[in-house]
């Protein structure tokens, strides 16, 4: 029993699928963030505000790409 407890894992420590999943979830908010900041840079610097078709095309091309991640991961 005490070779046992000896050789387990603490329980603080995190499974490496938990470890996968945190760092899964961390890139998933970097990309949102990239993502939003390059549109919204785009549209407030180059486009005066306006938002154009092809800001909505991107926005969706990203969501989709968003949606296949998330697809993938779950």
């Amino acid at each position: 029993m005490s070779a046992l407890r000896r050789d387990a894992r603490p329980a603080w420590v995190p499974t490496k699928r938990q470890v996968l999943v945190h760092v899964n979830h961390c890139l998933i908010l970097w990309y949102l963030c990239i993502v939003f900041m390059a549109v919204g840079v785009r549209v407030d610097s180059y486009q005066d505000g306006r938002v154009r078709a092809a800001d909505i095309i991107g926005l969706a091309v990203c969501l989709a790409i968003l949606a296949a991640w998330l697809y993938g991961t779950y």
